[in-house]
């Protein structure tokens, strides 16, 4: 049996034995890869966030654009109406 002194990690490999990790190795590569993986979650949100707006805003354009063409073809119904009437 070994004895660990330092506080470590225990990993089970491919082939069924026991791996073992100091925490430092793992602090290290958090240190490493962090960083990027948060700027990576950052610019995720960021992402949906815009995509979010983006989808607000075409509603409400879709929402004017069919209030426009509702008033056009009530103007032209009524310049009709106005043209069978002379």
């Amino acid at each position: 049996m070994t004895r660990i002194d330092k506080f470590s990690i225990l990993n089970l490999t491919n082939d069924g034995g026991v791996d073992i990790v100091e925490l430092t190795e793992w602090l290290n590569a958090i240190s490493n890869v962090g960083f990027p993986i948060v700027t990576t979650g950052v610019v995720m949100w960021f992402v949906k966030y815009m995509t979010d707006k983006y989808d607000s805003r075409i509603d409400d354009l879709t929402s004017v654009v069919q209030e426009n063409t509702d008033v056009i073809m009530e103007l032209l119904r009524e310049i009709k109406r106005g043209k069978e009437g002379e």
